[in-house]
This record gives C-alpha cells, structure tokens and sequence, in this order.
C-alpha cells in the first residue's frame, strides 16, 4: 500500500461525513488525488480566478447535467468564496451518491492559509 493511499484512508476514517472540512484537510486529499471544483458563478470565477488545478462547475449547473463532468473515481472538493454554495453543491452530489467535501471558508480560507 502506498503512503498517500495509507493517509487517504487515515483522513477518510476520521472526516465526519459530508461535513464542511479545514483547508488543511483538503490539501491533503488534493495531494492524495482528490479534485478541487469551484461552484461559484461564471462572473465570480473570471473576475476573482479559482485555486491553482481546480475545475469549474457552477453550482446552477450541479443536478442539471454539469456534475456530468466530475470523474467518478474521484473524490471532490467543492469550494465557493466563503463555503455557503459549496455546501449546497455538497448536499446535491451527496444525494447523486458522489463522494464530495465542502471546503469551510471556501477560497477565502485556502489564501488565507498560506500553506
């Protein structure tokens, strides 16, 4: 077993489940694989850009097809400016069975963290 397999399944036992998760936590299911999704609006996304490898699938998009383009064997990291849409981004691909995460404090808290 691989040492980021080995720490993905560490993180995964102790992640409250479709709970929002710490900036920390989502770099390391980044590192480990996991893809950041900014759900946040067309505007918002040109006018402020989005994490560094991040796809963007606006949230007015998530249950009418734009989830579509989400890999399957992937775990998502869903992030907004502050964390509200993202959550409810959570909310619909947790009931489509896609295995996601709420980034808390959304891209506000990923550059504030400077890790």
């Amino acid at each position: 077993m691989s040492n980021i397999t080995s720490i993905l399944q560490l993180v995964f036992a102790v992640l409250p489940p479709a709970g929002p998760i710490s900036v920390e936590t989502a770099r390391v299911l980044v590192a480990a694989g996991a893809l950041l999704v900014d759900v946040r609006s067309e505007y918002d996304f040109e006018k402020e850009g989005g994490i560094e490898n991040a796809v963007h699938i606006p949230l007015s998009t998530i249950g009418k097809g734009g989830e579509k383009e989400l890999p399957p064997d992937r775990t998502i990291v869903l992030y907004c400016q502050m964390g509200q849409r993202s959550k409810t981004a959570l909310k619909i691909l947790l009931e489509l069975g896609i295995n996601s995460y709420s980034l808390d404090g959304g891209i506000t808290a990923w550059n504030k963290s400077h890790c």
